[in-house]
């Protein structure tokens, strides 16, 4: 059975569950597989979405459960100082709407800064109508992407064979860096209210 007929088959149990688990990575792919007829708008969005919110309240919770302490037993590994903590703290407080919103515009940054949000302690009620909308409009944004995508792979599948092993790489190969990326995520943010308490002061 290759991808197809598998996303044939079962696909939208398939895209709640990937959704749930990687997130953004896999809505390019579904915007994708749209493209080829393989699988619905409609559907994807009335399954899609909610796998996406529900999958970030999970991930979130769970850093927000056991954030606390990760950070006081494993923070300093992490270069995560207590000092550095703090500032991450005190961003979040000033800036958390814009930034779980915004964060869903970047590949792969989203689900992510969800994490951190958990890890600082930061109450997912008060991040939900945030993610609830970042969702919905970076989804639409990132199907269109993978459906115009999907129409490329057309074109050049009729004038070469296995370009779906090609976009299988790809995809696994953004699964990674989105990984690798998590803890830059941290620096990142450092350094960004590093600045701006430089300015204000």
């Amino acid at each position: 059975m290759d991808w197809q007929s598998l996303f044939s088959s079962y696909g939208y149990l398939l895209l709640f569950l990937i959704l749930l688990i990687e997130g953004q990575p896999f809505i390019i792919f579904a915007g994708f597989l749209i493209s080829l007829g393989v699988l619905k708008l409609s559907w994807v969005i009335l399954i899609g979405w909610p796998a996406l919110v529900l999958g970030d309240f999970i991930f979130h919770r769970i850093a927000y459960v056991w954030g606390r302490r990760i950070l006081d037993r494993f923070g300093r590994f992490l270069f995560l100082t207590p000092e550095k903590i703090v500032k991450l703290k005190t961003f979040f407080d000033k800036h958390d709407g814009k930034v779980i919103f915004l964060s869903k515009f970047i590949y792969g940054l989203g689900r992510n800064i969800l994490i951190v949000a958990g890890l600082l302690g930061r109450p997912y009620k008060k991040l939900f109508k945030y993610d609830l909308g970042g969702c919905f409009a970076s989804m639409a944004i990132f199907l269109s992407i993978g459906y115009f995508l999907g129409h490329g792979y057309l074109w050049l599948n009729n004038l070469t064979k296995g370009i779906g092993l090609i976009a299988v790489a790809v995809i696994l190969l953004v699964i990674i860096l989105e990984r690798l990326g998590l803890w830059k995520v941290f620096g990142k943010l450092i350094n960004f209210h590093s600045k701006d308490s430089e300015k204000i002061s």
